[in-house]
């Protein structure tokens, strides 16, 4: 199986979000969460928890048009999945970085952020295997466009055009990516590369590119329908929802009614979930409201916290440590 173009992944990730109503939404259109989310579905979809129950339906991925994946019992199978009090209470040890017991709002963004990063490396190296073709530890210009072309031949693209935007989108990326102008991708750039909210530049591209996919207005700027549609006229009109009206106004720090590219590049750096999800998780298990978490506390709420959109987090931090 070919490997999953990481444009796609970011492209797809608002219908994929928007046909997944059972996963939070704001998670699942990270950068980072799609490409976790997805590599699970299409890498093994006979087995793992992401996979259970699930079928994927239905991916176009680079024009965004009638994105589909058929989430099944996803979500029931993330809050079954809640963590021992032995992993909630070593995750605990390794956010407070202090050692003072109690795990602040700060510590936690902190220690996503290292992860994103460990995680990114890891997962990268991964997908090194598969695409270094010619086996010299890069990944090389012509050896990625020989991969989009297998996702070509898998119909992946309506047709010539569609290829070729994503091409010129994929190719900016790897420029931008490309710290040493060499024409590829060592195992230090690559994790900018597939992931894009790693590198300021790389993001930029996406950022940019996402806006001149969805402003159909040519004002440089996204209102609700332009940031939350499909892209596809034959694709089902799911409306807005009253969260994700909460989503865009929270995102509109000026209060313009749109979104320009900076206020765009919270939501597309993933930022803004994660926050998001970070307030989820001590909205349910700090009991004595003193904006920290102990061990006890994260323990107590594991329940809790398996129903939030930290639970996404805190399996994947755990998973990252195999020996937990």
């Amino acid at each position: 199986v070919p490997s999953y173009p990481h444009s796609a992944l970011v492209e797809t990730t608002q219908g994929l979000a928007r046909s997944a109503k059972m996963v939070s939404r704001r998670i699942v259109r990270s950068p980072t969460g799609a490409l976790i989310l997805l590599v699970a579905l299409a890498a093994t979809p006979c087995e793992g928890r992401y996979e259970q129950g699930v079928e994927l339906q239905e991916i176009r991925p680079h024009d965004g048009s009638a994105s589909r994946v058929g989430v099944g019992n996803f979500e029931s199978s993330i809050e079954s999945d809640a963590l021992s009090d032995l992993q909630m209470r070593e995750l605990h040890r390794r956010v407070d970085t202090n050692s003072d017991g109690k795990a602040s709002m700060g510590e936690f963004l902190n220690y996503a952020e290292e992860m994103k990063h460990s995680i990114a490396l890891k997962d990268t190296r991964m997908l090194l295997d598969e695409l270094d073709l010619n086996l010299d530890g890069e990944l090389d210009w012509s050896e990625y466009k020989q991969d989009m072309a297998k996702w070509s031949d898998h119909g992946q693209f309506e047709d010539e055009a569609t290829l070729k935007k994503a091409m010129k989108l994929e190719e900016a990326k790897f420029k931008a990516a490309d710290l040493d102008h060499d024409n590829a991708l060592d195992v230090t750039e690559l994790p900018a590369f597939f992931y894009p909210e790693l590198h300021s530049d790389v993001l930029e591209v996406v950022v940019h590119g996402v806006m001149a996919k969805k402003d159909r207005d040519g004002d440089h700027l996204l209102d609700p329908e332009e940031f939350f549609a499909e892209g596809s006229e034959d694709t089902e009109n799911l409306g807005i929802t009253e969260q994700e009206l909460k989503d865009f106004r929270s995102l509109d720090t000026d209060g313009n009614g749109k979104l320009d590219v900076e206020e765009l590049t919270q939501w597309e750096s993933g930022f803004y979930q994660l926050r998001s999800a970070m307030r989820s998780l001590f909205q349910v298990a700090d009991t004595d409201l003193n904006e920290h978490l102990t061990s006890q506390e994260m323990k107590d709420a594991s329940k809790k916290i398996s129903s939030t959109e930290a639970q996404y987090h805190l399996m994947e931090w755990a998973e990252h440590h195999e020996e937990l």
